[in-house]
């Protein structure tokens, strides 16, 4: 019976990663690619959206490695290295980065392009799993047992959130913005000297992005633990009068065990701390931002977490919902950690995954 179970679940696993398909009569404009783009042609060439060496190695044990520092270029190499172990030969296009919207109307693909997250809806985008993030064994991603060693009714009965400051202005808290900048982009501006008036033209901007909006509404509450964490890389922009009140110190994952109540907020790695949340004994208050990775069709919104609405505007509303139904939160939670428990295993990743290159394979 078991075995059975797992065999439907790597299943569905696999068909969610593959998506929907389609294809364009037209080809693919180089331009629509970024720096993160990649084409390996099945066997040690790698080669960048303009058919240049990209500057990732196939070595004699098969694995892939780059000399250089950048992380597109770090996740290339994994991502190869772990499709290659599975005897995976033909020609894939690839691109690991953050906040990949191919697919869409827009942006139409001719083919697969291999991706850790993709817009809903999105076609021709196959869904792989981020190395480090989602890899087996690593501390962030998830267990066959939860590592948080504290009970749901043991725990401060408080939101708790940490994380850096990205993300895009989106359509809930800004409907009228004229410029969709990522936070990163605003940082180096913040970086940088500002008058009064442009620092309040920069604090309107971030006004859009859930991070930023949220943090300012809450860091001051009773109810929550919340702050933004940003690295020295932007310590000039942290230190400014908008983000020095709500800056916090970087925390390790046992931070979050403290409380009942964990947000997960859009960005531009989408809730990376998602799964090691739904894999604790607290409850996922997570925002709905319109992404997918390779697990997100096994979670669904009441079963497996508590859903927040575009911009966690109804935030109070479902906390103040969560704190009034504890057994219904401890059923969500023990339902996500059986789905987490599926995920943490071998014989699973390897059958999906298995699965997702032999489709790829196929349709070449």
């Amino acid at each position: 019976m078991a075995d059975k179970a797992n065999t439907a679940f790597a299943a569905r696993v696999a068909a969610f990663c593959l998506g929907e398909r389609a294809i364009p009569s037209a080809a693919d404009p180089v331009a629509m690619f970024g720096k993160a783009f990649a084409y390996w042609d099945g066997l040690a060439g790698i080669s960048d959206k303009f058919g240049q060496p990209l500057g990732v190695l196939r070595e004699n044990d098969g694995t892939f490695t780059t000399a250089k520092p950048e992380t597109r270029y770090l996740r290339i190499a994994r991502a190869l290295t772990e499709i290659a172990g599975y005897g995976f030969h033909a020609p894939l296009r690839l691109d690991m980065h953050d906040a990949r919207d191919y697919g869409l109307p827009k942006t139409r693909l001719r083919a697969p392009v291999l991706a850790y997250n993709r817009r809903e809806g999105a076609q021709n985008m196959v869904l792989w799993p981020l190395s480090n993030y989602h890899t087996i064994g690593e501390r962030r991603f998830v267990h066959s047992t939860p590592i948080d060693p504290i009970p749901f009714e043991n725990k401060a009965d408080i939101a708790a959130w940490r994380g850096a400051l990205s993300g895009r202005p989106n359509t809930a808290l800004a409907p009228n913005v004229k410029y969709r900048r990522f936070g990163s982009e605003i940082l180096k501006d913040l970086s940088k000297p500002q008058t009064d008036a442009a620092l309040w033209a920069l604090h309107e901007e971030l006004m859009g992005i859930t991070r930023y909006n949220l943090v300012l509404r809450y860091f001051m509450s009773k109810e929550m633990d919340v702050g933004l964490t940003l690295t020295d890389k932007f310590k000039t922009a942290r230190e400014t009068s908008l983000l020095a009140p709500l800056c916090r110190n970087r925390t390790a994952i046992d931070w979050f065990f403290k409380s009942k109540y964990v947000l997960c907020l859009t960005g531009n790695d989408t809730g990376s701390n998602f799964l090691p949340a739904a894999n604790s004994n607290s409850i996922v208050l997570k925002e709905d931002d319109g992404w997918e990775h390779f697990y997100s069709g096994e979670f669904h919104p009441w079963e497996h977490y508590i859903p927040m609405s575009l911009g966690a505007l109804d935030l109070e509303e479902k906390l103040a919902w969560a704190k009034e139904n504890p057994k219904a939160c401890k059923e969500m939670m023990r339902a996500a950690q059986a789905v987490c428990a599926r995920f943490a295993s071998p014989e699973n990743r390897r059958i999906y995954l298995s699965e997702i290159l032999a489709n790829l394979t196929q349709t070449r």
